[in-house]
């Protein structure tokens, strides 16, 4: 008894092992906070901060007992919900004398925060930074106070943005990514909303924004019972005051202020200029409050003549910056950030893209710094029109986008608001869609607005200013025909596999990436068009394994135009680099082409068509067998029904043939589809990361992907003639597994047929001449097969051809309907699947 004890508790701790084995905790590099300040836009002597980065336990909530003590940054894999846990303590003197914030700065994905366990936030945050009131009422001063973040980040297909079907997009890591703390702000304070800048083309500078005076001072009734006045000031980057305006509240809590700046000096991409907006509170002559906060003066409109920039003519010349969530930087997720930042700049850029993520401010304002234009945008990803039109989807944007606004809309270099890609062109219900979200943004901000289609889009959507059109890999000819003043490339993809080769006509190399962004480069100058957006400044890590950018163990998307070293030396860098600052050209080499069709493939099919050739010109019996089964089949499964003579020998042969012949056949199909971006967007819309790891694996890999087609199509033989054998059960006639067997094997013959032609397939559909009529053949090929299949049933089974037919019918329909079915109320799949399709005008 006690040995059975102590194997029972053997097992119950190696389970408890492995299942807290697979929960991953990475703390990441932490964060300079010496230089904190310097990265926000809002700073103040007067408000302290208190960093809450180091001493937190993180459990789940089924292993409380079981702690791991981490520091923030810190983020997690393989757990729906983690729980982030301080103690940290605050005298009486700062609770009473002092008003507490909590800033987050940004986890993923939704959070609830407790403060000695009373819930004080819950929602969903998506990255964007927000702030939570720590009421004076909940706090603690004679013991420590107790804070738990519960961080979830699972994502789903309808309540999520983004959805969790998702294409290139970085890996969905849970956890708080950037900074913690406590804000200490005193009673009587200032609060800063709706600010703006404007310029006009006389270069007066215009800055508007609503100042409210708060006093949660219990001595005081109103803030009218101080002498209190306010001072603006607008200091130059020399230390010199342009402007100053002072304000006597009277008894007024709220202020709106409009100020006009002459001969001010413009923001923009070669001379980034800032000035400081100081606002002070003074009582009685002693400054209560102070709030400092870096602002710059640009325009950015599109007029009739085109997009604009300070009122000239302008023209994007952008790259899409996603950053990579590999783990295993040495430097902290801001410093890399700003590190890459800084060699875009150098490239000669003047914009960003933050696509398929939501960045923190203080990257912004380090594009602030540099001179880079921002587009921001929300990561809706590739909108079912189903859900474009639901009210709670609808409801459910509009309260993301209106915590976006509230963060983002007023950060100077913040030019354009995005409402994600991959919207379907020329959709009513989309447009109706982007209509009301832009008229939301230009309503709260006066922000140029943008979305990204998956092609060209026609339709006028009013409130939209600009609209981006996505390329991966197309002929930039072809696809640039017809573009509009408020058409821009929103992320032009260019695969880079292959490395450095010995020249451009080798796709997918180095070189070839490089010569097509500078034919991107030149053909934008010549269209009348709002410039483009070269996709992405890195390679990246994601959930799913691409297909199109190759197989990779680590999920990385080989589409970067740098290196993970960062190496300045690269052709692409060099091409992009001259182009863009109009430097000496850099010479391309042209090289030659490679031809990657897999040699297994011919060698293969030719053994198997001399292995067939040998059994049928050897063996008569067997060519006679063959001939009546291919030519006459009932006449042959009559023969299998009376129990006449047939080499179980033959059979077993045959079907190892048959099998090998699948699996080329299958080889085939894989290998073309590796480049087709349709294939794997309708493999994503079933949410399963292994379908596309499964697919890409088999498609780079043709002797992997011969061997287990081989396994499984020997695996479908005898699954198919179980089934039958199971479904005997049902008629009086009893036939033996074995005749159902030979049915079966002796049914796929035609597919020996295809020998000759399987050696040749991949070239064949390499010239994309007659595709839709080999598909079309190869489907009424497999429906005649599963037709000889059924014949052989009713033909052994001695039953109506109709019943089996009509059984089968109705088995097919009730299978194919369940799995449909089950993927469409787990992950809506047919509504991204009629999405998908209507993205390449195949719906």
């Amino acid at each position: 008894m006690s040995k059975l004890r102590i194997l029972v508790k053997f097992l119950f701790f190696y389970n408890f092992l492995l299942i807290n084995a697979q929960i991953k905790l990475i703390e990441l590099p932490p964060f300079d906070n010496s230089k904190n300040n310097a990265n926000q836009f809002n700073f103040s002597e007067i408000r302290q901060i208190i960093p809450l980065e180091s001493g937190w336990k993180a459990y789940t909530e089924d292993s409380e007992d079981n702690t791991t003590s981490v520091n923030l940054p810190c983020v997690f894999k393989n757990a729906e919900r983690i729980i982030f846990e301080k103690e940290f303590s605050l005298s009486e003197n700062v609770v009473k004398s002092k008003e507490l914030f909590l800033i987050v700065e940004g986890l993923n994905y939704s959070a609830e925060v407790l403060l000695n366990d009373i819930v004080i936030f819950k929602n969903d945050v998506a990255s964007i930074p927000f702030e939570v009131h720590l009421v004076r009422e909940l706090l603690k001063t004679k013991e420590p106070n107790n804070l738990k973040i519960i961080v979830s980040y699972e994502l789903d297909d309808e309540t999520t943005i983004p959805p969790v079907q998702r294409f290139l997009f970085p890996e969905n890591i849970g956890g708080i990514a950037q900074s913690v703390s406590i804000e200490v702000l005193p009673l009587k304070r200032i609060y800063v909303q709706n600010l703006k800048t404007t310029l006009n083309e006389k270069n007066v500078g215009n800055l508007s924004f609503n100042i409210s005076l708060i006093n949660n001072s219990q001595q005081l009734d109103s803030i009218s019972a101080q002498n209190l006045r306010l001072t603006i000031s607008l200091i130059n980057s020399n230390g010199a005051v342009v402007l100053t305006k002072e304000i006597k509240p009277e008894g007024k809590n709220h202020f709106n202020n409009n100020l006009s700046i002459s001969n001010i000096t413009q923001w923009n991409p070669k001379a980034p200029y800032e000035y400081i907006l100081k606002i002070e509170l003074l009582s009685d002559g002693n400054v209560v409050d102070e709030i400092n906060r870096k602002v710059i003066f640009y325009s950015i409109e599109f007029t009739d003549s085109g997009l604009k920039f300070n009122h000239d003519q302008f023209s994007i010349k952008g790259i899409v910056y996603i950053p990579d969530n590999r783990l295993d930087t040495y430097k902290s997720y801001r410093e890399q950030i700003f590190s890459d930042l800084e060699f875009i700049k150098g490239m000669g850029f003047n914009s960003v893209r933050f696509a398929k993520h939501i960045p923190a401010k203080s990257v912004i304002h380090k594009c602030q710094e540099l001179g880079l234009l921002v587009f921001a945008e929300l990561p809706v990803y590739s909108l079912p029109e189903q859900f474009a039109i639901k009210e709670d989807y609808i409801y459910r944007v509009n309260s993301l986008l209106n915590k976006f606004l509230s963060e983002y809309s007023s950060l100077g270099p913040v030019a354009a608001i995005g409402l994600g890609i991959s919207y379907i062109p020329d959709s009513p219900i989309h447009a109706e869609f982007l209509s009301g979200m832009s008229k939301k943004i230009k309503n709260y901000s006066g922000k140029l607005t943008y979305a990204s289609f998956s092609a060209k889009n026609s339709l006028d959507i009013k409130y939209l200013d600009l609209y981006g059109i996505e390329l991966f890999k197309e002929n930039l000819e072809n696809e640039l025909n017809g573009v509009d003043k408020n058409d821009f490339l929103s992320e032009v993809t260019y695969p880079n596999f292959r490395g450095t080769r010995s020249g451009y006509l080798d796709q997918n190399s180095t070189e070839a990436q490089a010569k097509y962004f500078e034919d991107l480069i030149n053909i934008s100058q010549n269209k009348s068009m709002s410039g483009f957006f070269i996709n992405s400044f890195s390679n990246y890590s994601g959930e799913y394994t691409s297909i199109v950018t190759k197989f990779n163990e680590e999920n990385q998307y080989q589409i970067g135009i740098i290196d993970d070293n960062k190496n300045p030396s690269s052709i692409t860098y060099k091409v992009i680099n001259s182009k863009l600052t109009n430097k000496e050209r850099v010479t391309i080499p042209i090289g030659s082409a490679t031809d990657d069709s897999p040699i297994f493939i011919i060698f293969t099919g030719l053994f198997l068509a001399i292995v067939m050739g040998v059994l049928i010109n050897s063996k008569k019996k067997f060519r006679e067998d063959a001939t009546r089964a291919l030519l006459r089949p009932y006449n042959f499964y009559s023969d299998i029904r009376d129990q006449r003579i047939l080499s179980g020998f033959h059979t077993i042969v045959l079907m190892f043939v048959l099998a090998a012949s699948h699996a080329l056949l299958l080889t085939n199909l894989f290998f073309y589809f590796k480049s087709s971006v349709l294939t794997e967007k309708l493999l994503i819309t079933f949410a399963q990361p292994f379908f596309t790891k499964a697919f890409s694996y088999l498609a780079w890999d043709p002797v992997s992907s011969f061997i287990y087609g081989f396994i499984f199509t020997l695996a479908v033989f005898l699954i198919i003639a179980l089934v039958i054998k199971m479904a005997s059960f049902f008629v009086k006639t009893k036939v033996h597994y074995s005749n159902i067997y030979f049915v079966v094997v002796w049914a796929f013959l035609p597919l020996a047929l295809l020998l000759p032609v399987k050696i040749v397939l991949y070239r064949v559909l390499e010239a994309h001449i007659i595709n839709l009529y080999i598909f079309i053949f190869l489907i009424l090929y497999f429906i005649w097969i599963l037709q000889r299949i059924l014949k052989g049933v009713y033909v052994i089974f001695d039953t109506s051809k109709t019943a089996v037919y009509f059984y089968s019918l109705l088995f097919f329909t009730v299978l194919a309907g369940s799995v449909i079915l089950w993927f469409q109320l787990k992950h809506s799949t047919v509504y991204y699947i009629i999405t998908t399709l209507k993205q390449f005008q195949l719906f």
